[in-house]
């Protein structure tokens, strides 16, 4: 309740809900209002696109209060942070060299997120009313008019999926939080949404992805499939363009 009433003050006074019927088999058909099948947990992830650092995380708490994969600094956001340790979200540090375990500075080894995830969809459990992991698994904010590539982390354990994708359409500011080389603040972004009379933004239910047996055994296959299906359905180009491509950017100024 806390979070629809923020984002009902962000100015998204209505946020419709749709399942796009069908299969990723034989083929999607039309949008149908949302209903129990939006809330099916049979699948252990959502995966989602991700415009928007200030809003996508609360647009997902007021509806399925997942957990999620966040970058460490999520941790120290106000408000936001706490509430990412309560619900038992994995953080984790992109800095850090990359390999199934992350370096620390006591010389300890911790996880790296695709084992933080493996386990986690190991441990999950519907019948328990576990949250759902939330993953963006283009790994960091992108432009809301494109998918980049998708990280395979989320896809290392062959489990179903959940492809939900959020439009945002209609608004008076770009929400897209991307300041790599030197865009508006996060803050800027904030005030010109709190500034606007209306914002507008809808969810799009996917079927539930289930994988083929090539796919379980390619990770990178079943991202790209997934990244496909999800693009069709918002009418994304895709880009190949990854995390490290735009974080190596935002260091360099380019």
């Amino acid at each position: 309740f806390a979070c629809r009433a923020l984002l009902f003050v962000w100015g998204f006074y209505f946020i419709p809900r749709k399942f796009r019927s069908g299969s990723h088999r034989f083929g999607l058909s039309g949008l149908v209002p949302c209903s129990g099948c939006c809330m099916n947990t049979s699948a252990p992830l959502l995966i989602a696109n991700h415009s928007s650092a200030l809003t996508d995380f609360v647009i997902l708490l007021a509806f399925h209060l997942p957990a999620f994969v966040a970058m460490a600094p999520v941790r120290n956001y106000p408000v936001l942070g706490r509430l990412a340790e309560g619900i038992g979200c994995l953080f984790v540090d992109r800095e850090k060299k990359k390999g199934g375990t992350r370096a620390t500075g006591d010389a300890k080894r911790k996880p790296g997120a695709a084992q933080l995830i493996k386990d986690r969809v190991d441990g999950y459990s519907p019948e328990y009313a576990a949250p759902r992991l939330a993953i963006f698994p283009e790994g960091t904010v992108t432009q809301a008019h494109s998918l980049s590539r998708f990280r395979t982390g989320a896809f290392l354990p062959g489990a179903p999926v959940q492809p939900l994708c959020i439009h945002y359409s209609g608004c008076g500011t770009d929400l897209s939080t991307l300041n790599l080389s030197g865009g508006p603040s996060d803050a800027v972004i904030f005030l010109r949404m709190l500034t606007s009379i209306a914002n507008y933004v809808s969810l799009e239910y996917l079927p539930i992805y289930e994988p083929s047996t090539a796919e379980k055994r390619d990770p990178k296959l079943y991202a790209n499939n997934v990244r496909r299906v999800m693009a069709a359905a918002l009418g994304y180009p895709t880009s190949e363009h990854t995390f490290e491509d735009m974080f190596l950017q935002g260091k360099t100024g380019g």
